[in-house]
């Protein structure tokens, strides 16, 4: 089962010119120890979009099972691509154990 990373590094992203437009969002973390893998971002679900505009991200991946080295590594999310609608949104917030990493657009 997915957890959250120990800590998110850098966030990335790119809007491409589509009709409604696409947000690529890459991101970047550390873990705990190595084997980690599954990397992604899951959005935060909202009943009401945030006043600020910013949609948050929970940076998750699959713990290793058995013995694994106990040294910082290195974990890449996956892209994930988001639409954006009606021009609300204005940025991304990226969270784990330890930060967030937000950048607007």
């Amino acid at each position: 089962m997915a957890e959250l990373i120990m800590a998110v590094d850098k966030v990335c992203t790119v809007i491409e010119k589509s009709n409604p437009p696409i947000l690529k969002i890459t991101a970047t973390g550390l873990v705990n120890c190595s084997g980690w893998s599954g990397g992604t971002l899951v959005p935060y679900r909202y009943i009401v979009f945030p006043e600020d505009g910013i949609q948050d991200f929970s940076f998750e991946a699959d713990r290793p099972d058995g013995v694994a080295a106990q040294v910082i590594s290195p974990i890449e999310a996956a892209e994930l691509a988001w639409q954006m609608y009606n021009g609300v949104l204005k940025g991304v917030r990226v969270h784990s154990e330890q930060n967030k990493v937000e950048v607007r657009l």
